[in-house]
């Protein structure tokens, strides 16, 4: 087995819980290993973090240097200071008994051939209503910006904190009560936080290694039929019907919605966008007259259909995405060819030779010259740039004198989870 990416990870352990088939039919599509910018520099902002960690810096004193990802310089801004600096203030907020920065874990009791790098892992004795519980702290940075996560119920969580259990046995002081799971976004303003005691850990565990092995078995089998040449229906025919689970957060990163290949989740898109409201109200033989009114269905029937439909316009965006790439490259789509839509249109050159195109054509300086301010993101980014010792204070004055932050407009949101309360020590963050 290649020891670089654990095939049952920890990060993909949503997908291959939920739907056996998947690993087996990533391999079938073998997409070939990309990376993306957003990527990378998540990469290099876990590498500062650890950095700073390891050798008791502030992640500031490494401003202006830069960190290399996959040949790429990435560039330690203040931007990237400023949020790597959330996490490692969590981490050093934590009195620790013992910590592992980046620290690889083995969970192949659970998964086979299961392990992954976990952030932080940080042993501590704290005390809670009375009495000293010790606790084992699994804390994970993500840098990304676009999808809020949370740690209740987490399973990257919980396969390092199982692995960490494995790990570190023979390296814990106490034997372990509580696991305390943390996602850190600091760039969503967003830390989560859960408690999990570990005989409940131990029952999650139970659970988890039938479908691990499932998952694993059909990657096996899918793997043996590719070295044996096989291809077409016979490469994939052990891949059944009800071994595919669609979910959420499962397909988001699967290689099956990214090339549009997933029959399953085809099916779900065209159940959710055709069949849904029959299935949810219980209704026979509805028109579309009948739906004029929400008044039909109950609140809780509408956030049903609601989801679904969200699942859906997931698919269906994924699905037209496939579509354009495959037209671009020549491949034939009945009834569909490519266009180009209008854009607006804009200046070929810089400010300087664009500047003399307008004065040719019979423009003067107040014609083509309109005054604008900078933005109040703008004028924060440049307070910290010429005033870093008190631009906060600097920013908060400008901001009671000049800012204010309208109403936006309403948007649908899931509600949260109810994290567990209780950690007082997290000053830093006010």
């Amino acid at each position: 087995m290649p020891e670089q990416h654990a095939k049952l990870s920890a990060s993909g352990s949503a997908k291959w819980l939920a739907c056996p088939a998947a690993l087996g039919l990533e391999e079938i599509i073998d997409l070939p290993y990309s990376s993306s910018f957003e990527a990378d520099e998540g990469t290099a902002a876990h590498e500062l973090a650890a950095l700073a960690l390891n050798e008791n810096n502030a992640p500031g004193d490494y401003l202006g240097g830069a960190i290399t990802v996959n040949t790429y310089d990435h560039e330690i801004s203040p931007e990237m200071v400023e949020n790597v600096e959330v996490y490692t203030s969590y981490v050093r907020n934590i009195e620790p008994l013992n910590i592992w920065i980046e620290k690889r874990v083995d969970y192949r009791h659970i998964a086979p051939f299961g392990f992954g790098t976990s952030d932080a892992i940080i042993e501590t004795v704290e005390r809670v209503n009375r009495r000293k519980v010790s606790r084992l702290y699994i804390v994970d940075l993500k840098y990304g910006k676009g999808i809020k996560v949370d740690a209740m119920d987490n399973t990257q969580g919980l396969c390092y904190a199982s692995g960490a259990l494995n790990t570190l046995d023979m390296f814990l002081e106490n034997i372990i009560q509580e696991i305390v799971i943390v996602i850190v976004q600091p760039r969503l303003g967003h830390i989560s936080e859960w408690i999990i005691n570990v005989n409940d850990l131990r029952k999650w565990e139970s659970s988890v290694k039938p479908k691990a092995d499932l998952a694993w078995s059909l990657l096996e089998k899918t793997l043996q039929k590719k070295a044996n040449g096989l291809y077409g229906t016979a490469l994939d025919c052990h891949l059944l019907p009800e071994l595919f689970n669609v979910t959420e957060k499962g397909c988001r990163w699967c290689a099956g919605r990214k090339t549009q290949k997933c029959k399953a989740q085809a099916k779900s898109g065209i159940k959710a966008a055709i069949e849904g409201f029959e299935d949810l109200t219980g209704v026979k033989d509805i028109t579309a007259d009948d739906l004029t009114e929400s008044a039909l269905l109950s609140n809780q029937e509408l956030a049903d259909i609601y989801e679904k439909a969200a699942l859906f316009h997931t698919w269906l965006n994924s699905l037209k995405d496939t579509i354009i790439e495959r037209l671009k490259t020549g491949e034939e789509i009945p009834g569909y060819t490519l266009d180009r839509a209008v854009k607006n249109r804009a200046w070929i050159h810089g400010p300087e030779e664009t500047i003399k195109a307008l004065r040719t054509a019979g423009l003067q300086k107040k014609d083509y010259e309109i005054l604008s301010l900078i933005s109040p993101a703008q004028a924060e980014k440049k307070l910290k740039e010429i005033k870093p010792t008190t631009y906060k204070r600097r920013y908060k004055k400008l901001y009671e004198a000049a800012i204010h932050r309208p109403e936006g407009d309403h948007i649908i949101i899931k509600t949260p989870y109810d994290v567990t309360q209780g950690f007082e020590n997290m000053d830093f963050l006010n």
